[in-house]
């Protein structure tokens, strides 16, 4: 219960905001908060025990906040590394790929390349859930809040808690 409130208020200081930088600054802030709740295997994190590498691919407003929270926050008790990507690399470690709207038509070839892979995939475009994405964010009566595709989750190794699954909308 205590989750649910510290999301709401979280979303109604930056509603003061202008829209679209109160929006994304909200939703900056959600992938941090959703990433607490998430368990990553013990191997990846062994991998790079320096830094927790969050990627986003394509073009996002998103972007320039998730920098400004690297800057003041840490993920797992590691450092933030955002590395903006056009494209996909298999040699690149990270552990969130932040998918754009921009990468509409790439979506199914990128959710292939990183199959079997322990990403955490993260969205705020319509339908992105429903086409394998783990978390989607979407707009509900001027309120950003998220959908998880239950199934995308199953099949990856990351274990999300019974408490983000909650206050999720649940996506088959």
């Amino acid at each position: 219960m205590k989750m649910k409130y510290l999301f709401f208020l979280i979303i109604l200081l930056f509603r003061l905001l202008p829209a679209q930088e109160s929006e994304y600054r909200v939703k900056a802030a959600l992938v941090e908060k959703i990433t607490r709740f998430v368990e990553w295997p013990n191997e990846q994190t062994a991998r790079d025990s320096s830094s927790f590498v969050l990627c986003v691919i394509g073009d996002s407003p998103i972007l320039p906040y998730l920098q400004e929270l690297s800057r003041k926050k840490n993920i797992k008790n590691k450092n933030v590394r955002i590395i903006h990507i056009k494209k996909y690399d298999s040699k690149l470690h990270m552990d969130v790929l932040f998918i754009s709207r921009s990468e509409r038509k790439k979506l199914k070839s990128i959710l292939d390349s990183i199959k079997n892979k322990n990403i955490l995939t993260i969205s705020d475009t319509p339908g992105f859930a429903k086409k394998g994405v783990m978390v989607n964010f979407y707009d509900w009566k001027g309120f950003i809040r998220f959908e998880i595709n239950k199934k995308a989750v199953e099949s990856s190794n990351l274990k999300f808690s019974s408490r983000l699954l909650r206050l999720a909308r649940i996506v088959e």
